[in-house]
């Protein structure tokens, strides 16, 4: 799988979850609309609660949008792993591919037949220590789930 095709699932993953974030909006929306502008009792606060739950959804949709521009704008890495780099990784037994993302991009994964990709920004403890790495080179990463021993094989 080459670099424009793992981008390109990235970005449909981050699409479909703005989609289900639009949803989730609409029917707050509709709900804060619906809602009694006059409160029965001081403890009504449901159209306030509902339209402070609406703009907050509002906010992460524009946040994926952007992050989505963010992406597709990312440079192609050469040798070292830094931001827009996909690397082939081993641990133990397991290989996968982790594309370096911006910060909020992380922490996805998608599976294509054998093949799986995880997205991981710089600023995670994962991130933190392969950043600037190439291929050879061998990881221990401290966690607090445990020691985790990463092997770099590609770096494109």
């Amino acid at each position: 799988m080459d670099r424009e095709q793992v981008i390109e699932r990235i970005v449909q993953k981050l699409e479909e979850e703005r989609q289900q974030l639009y949803q989730s909006y609409s029917t707050h929306l509709d709900a804060t609309n619906r809602a009694s502008s006059a409160m029965t009792s001081r403890y009504d606060s449901t159209r306030e609660e509902m339209g402070a739950v609406a703009d907050a959804i509002a906010q992460k949709i524009t946040e994926l949008d952007e992050l989505v521009g963010r992406i597709r704008s990312m440079s192609v890495s050469q040798g070292r792993i830094q931001l827009g780099a996909i690397a082939l990784i081993t641990e133990g037994e397991h290989k996968y591919y982790v594309l370096f993302v911006p910060e909020g991009a992380g922490g996805r994964e998608i599976s294509e037949g054998e093949i799986r990709i995880v997205t991981i920004a710089p600023t995670s403890p994962v991130g933190r220590a392969l950043l600037r790495k190439q291929a050879g080179d061998e990881i221990e990463i401290n966690l607090p789930s445990g020691v985790r021993i990463l092997e770099v094989l590609e770096v494109g």
